[in-house]
């Protein structure tokens, strides 16, 4: 026991020694020890930054910024150039990035200066590439300068300010015409027109006047690229109703055959790239004249005039509710997320869950001819043509029960009918004006002066546009009864607008086989963006 306590002295002495002889030492760094500076940590945090923006995730991309960070972009940016503050508005111009491709970086260079101790600027030049199914090619060269600073909050380097010079930006807009179908053999007229929730992009119906086909369209609203995306033509079928998804995902659309009067009907659903996806057939006799998807394009509901078809995105009938002697039935409406439907039938309006099975039903003193639903299916408006002495009326019932909360007699048939997203407004049409209610009923207002119908409620600016295809005008009137703007647009036939933004189209003319076009008039409430040609 004392040999080995001697030897455990015997190296502790030595141990000690030696950290003694070392600490006497000069000190010198030892190679391959160093920290890494802070212009090697930015340099790192840059081309990370550069990998985000390949991935085209705009809300990671954002995280690489300061919550007040300053972004500007110059030099040929395609309609992008300005000065872009805050996360927020950062986050929505890189989403330019989410519609192309994404681009791949390629041909990066950068050098990296400091600039204190809490300040690092990067010198960049890269060039881009990408190819979006959506809107086409695109490529260009930035030469960027990027001020990173050190947050102490989340303990890394963060940009605090950005600018991209653009010394070339190419962009070739994709345009395709697909379908079985021939083209046009005389004259597309432009039915219908729906606008996505986001504000986004905008699908059109047309039925060829010539009797051959007919045509959905797809517009992007998106600044700069407004464009139409693609048209896909028919084999023999006239289209009289689209609807599109929440961010355009997808388009359905629904019509008859033609050359024939309201022959067999037809259901289509398009994706986002022009590919048909599917088409489902209602038979014969059965013409399809509404159609309504879900938000996320997962359900879709069409109005056969004998029945409500339900379906889901891979084209399965989930059920099929039939009206039998009830029918044909007038108009639907389907929640946003497909969980609910309502339908007009002769004066009755049935309520169906997403199963197919009725709720309820409620009639009504006339004929209904239509009917709308809140976003959630909480609420259902409906307006009556009145009967033989034309006193129609307006009804505000429970989603949840069909319990009458208020009616409203309009003294006049009630068509058209739109009600906001929330349920929290409804505006009426009829042959001595137009009507505003609030959700308790209350008339906020009655114009017996206006032009036109109403066609959409823009909820969150307390908006109601006001649409008149015979007098060629649109009117924008607040829930004050102030009328916002007036525009007068040539050859008038179709409407649209966002739920939740004020984007919105007009459609005046026709595409004609002599060449003549349709123009997509595209708007931001009552500031005029830009015109699209669908020729």
């Amino acid at each position: 026991m004392r040999r080995k306590e001697g030897a455990f002295i015997t190296a502790l002495v030595l141990i000690v020694a030696m950290v003694l002889i070392l600490v006497t030492l000069p000190l010198e760094p030892l190679r391959g020890m160093n920290p890494p500076s802070s212009t090697e940590i930015v340099s790192d945090r840059f081309a990370r930054h550069l990998l985000l923006l390949e991935s085209g995730n705009a809300s990671a991309i954002v995280n690489d910024y300061e919550r007040n960070a300053n972004v500007v972009w110059t030099g040929d940016a395609q309609g992008l150039q300005g000065d872009y503050s805050g996360s927020n508005n950062i986050g929505l111009l890189l989403r330019v990035f989410e519609q192309f491709g994404p681009p791949s970086i390629e041909n990066e260079t950068h050098t990296t200066m400091a600039n204190g101790n809490d300040l690092v600027t990067v010198n960049s030049v890269f060039g881009f590439i990408g190819n979006s199914n959506i809107y086409g090619k695109v490529n260009g060269t930035v030469s960027a300068q990027v001020s990173y600073a050190y947050s102490t909050v989340v303990g890394r380097w963060l940009i605090s300010r950005e600018t991209w010079d653009f010394i070339r930006f190419n962009v070739q807009l994709r345009s395709i015409t697909g379908g079985p179908g021939p083209g046009p053999s005389s004259t597309q007229a432009v039915d219908f027109a729906s606008v996505s929730a986001d504000g986004s992009y905008a699908a059109l119906g047309t039925t060829d006047v010539g009797g051959k086909n007919g045509s959905v369209y797809l517009v992007s609203l998106q600044t700069p690229w407004q464009h139409e995306l693609w048209r896909h033509v028919t084999n023999n079928t006239a289209i009289d109703s689209v609807a599109i998804s929440a961010n355009g995902s997808y388009v359905a659309a629904g019509g008859y055959w033609s050359g024939m009067f309201y022959g067999g009907g037809e259901v289509y659903l398009l994706n986002q790239a022009g590919r048909l996806l599917w088409t489902v057939s209602t038979g014969a006799e059965s013409p399809v004249f509404q159609v309504a998807i879900s938000s996320n394009g997962s359900r879709i509901a069409a109005d056969y005039e004998h029945g409500i078809l339900y379906l889901d995105d891979a084209g399965h009938i989930f059920w099929n509710y039939t009206f039998g002697a009830q029918g044909p039935s007038s108009h639907f409406a389907m929640s946003s997320d497909g969980g609910f439907v309502v339908s007009a039938v002769g004066n009755e309006l049935i309520y169906l869950n997403s199963q197919g099975h009725q709720v309820w039903n409620y009639k009504a003193d006339s004929d209904v001819n239509f009917v709308q639903m809140s976003s959630d299916g909480s609420y259902v408006a409906a307006g009556s043509l009145g009967g033989g002495n034309n006193h129609g009326s307006v009804y505000y019932l429970d989603g949840k029960d069909g319990s009458l909360l208020w009616r409203h007699q309009a003294y006049t048939p009630v068509q058209p009918l739109v009600m906001s997203a929330d349920g929290s407004h409804v505006a009426s049409g009829g042959n001595v004006g137009v009507l505003l209610f609030d959700s308790s009923g209350a008339l906020l207002w009655n114009y017996t002066n206006v032009s036109g119908e109403p066609a959409a409620i823009f909820q969150s600016k307390s908006l109601v546009l006001l649409y008149g295809e015979y007098t060629h005008q649109v009117q924008l009137i607040g829930y004050t009864g102030t009328i916002v703007a007036t525009l007068d647009i040539a050859n008038l036939s179709a409407v649209a607008a966002s739920p939740r933004s004020l984007e919105w189209v007009a459609v005046g003319g026709s595409i004609s086989a002599k060449g003549g076009c349709a123009a997509i008039h595209i708007f931001d409430g009552s500031t005029t963006l830009t015109t699209v040609m669908l020729c």
